[in-house]
């Protein structure tokens, strides 16, 4: 009798290991699998972050489900993250994608960049998801529909930083960005390359270094540069030293002259023409924008203000779009502001050879306003 009730126990211990508290099984998936861009345009990395130390078997498909490769990933560091790079894809192709962990599976799909320029594409961009995931989740639902509509909005997503209201915490990381109860979010990470600056709200950037780990960056710090199609894109880091002079400011003298794409699209946090809340930032009008209108810039997209403004300052754009999900703040008009609007939002951004189109929506699906720039 006693050894049965000892079996018994021992079962019950088993099964409660194996089953978690609501008697669902234990996760294998920590962060599910998310996609950034890489150096090399015939490559796509994917993260993802398991609970336990596990092997992970990860499968690239094409758009008819038929597999093209599979690979086995071994854990290699003691929080159990994963990095796996896709290479050699075909240009502006739809691929598939899947990540095994013991019984438990998820998927994902993408396009592979243009392994040379081309003309026209669209891409999405926000800001300031942090602190309600709630929110920032309407606004994925909302892009989600907007990329079911039109699948050429399936390329990638520009953030203006500010994931997260305390980016030093791990558990801030998970609760706010990586929870896999907030569906929509989930589903637009797996779906489109994230690429971000860094926000003031990212601390110290140990773990924004961490959980974006872009080969892009330079000199260990978060400034980078990435072109797609006939735009460059230059993310500008406002927590390393930006004076003139200064290694990053040089980098970015030397990017924006060397450029020879017909766009040129700057990625900062802190807004240089504000519409209220925090202030204009002083590097941005007095450092930067020499630059800027010295080498053409078109357009400059900032956030750390929760709003929608539209600056426009000798001839550049300048677009904070911090409504992402953080706390909105209410706008006020000056002299240099276009358009304003205390919205959870998003852009959707069309380019084409001498055209930009810039539509600013709601998360409820309602238009802010809809722009061109012209070059």
């Amino acid at each position: 009798m006693i050894r049965q009730i000892f079996v018994t126990i021992i079962g019950l211990m088993l099964f409660t290991i194996v089953m978690g508290q609501n008697g669902e099984s234990v996760k294998e998936f920590k962060k599910a699998p998310y996609l950034l861009f890489n150096k090399d345009n015939s490559s796509m990395r994917v993260i993802w972050q398991a609970n336990n130390n596990s092997v992970s078997i990860i499968s690239l498909y094409d758009n008819k489900d038929e597999v093209l490769s599979t690979d086995t990933v071994a854990n290699t560091t003691s929080d159990f993250v994963y990095i796996y790079d896709f290479k050699n894809l075909d240009s502006q192709k739809e691929y598939k994608y899947k990540v095994k962990i013991n019984d438990e599976s998820k998927i994902g799909s993408f396009y592979s960049r243009p392994t040379k320029s081309i003309k026209s594409f669209s891409f999405i961009a926000y800001g300031d998801t942090r602190t309600n995931p709630q929110d920032h989740d309407k606004v994925c639902k909302q892009m989600l529909q907007q990329i079911d509509a039109e699948r050429s909005l399936q390329t990638f997503i520009i953030s203006t930083g500010d994931l997260v209201s305390n980016g030093d915490k791990e558990d801030v990381w998970q609760e706010q960005f990586f929870d896999d109860r907030y569906t929509n979010i989930s589903k637009l990470l797996a779906s489109l390359p994230y690429m971000t600056s860094m926000g003031n709200h990212e601390g110290q950037g140990e773990l924004f270094a961490k959980y974006f780990p872009y080969d892009l960056a330079q000199n260990n710090r978060f400034y980078y540069s990435f072109k797609y199609g006939n735009a460059q894109f230059i993310a500008v880091d406002q927590f390393t030293k930006l004076k003139a002079g200064s290694k990053q400011y040089v980098w970015l003298e030397n990017e924006l002259k060397a450029s020879k794409s017909k766009w040129k699209i700057i990625l900062i946090h802190k807004p240089g023409y504000t519409a209220g809340g925090h202030r204009d930032n002083k590097i941005v009008k007095n450092t930067l924008q020499p630059l800027f209108k010295k080498y053409n810039v078109n357009l400059v997209l900032a956030g750390h203000n929760h709003y929608y403004a539209r600056a426009e300052v000798n001839g550049i754009t300048h677009i904070t779009t911090g409504g992402g999900g953080a706390p909105l703040y209410t706008p006020k008009q000056k002299h240099f502001i276009e358009k304003m609007d205390k919205s959870n939002h998003f852009l959707i951004i069309n380019v084409d050879e001498n055209t930009m189109e810039i539509k600013s929506i709601r998360a409820d699906g309602s238009i802010i306003e809809n722009i061109s720039i012209n070059n």
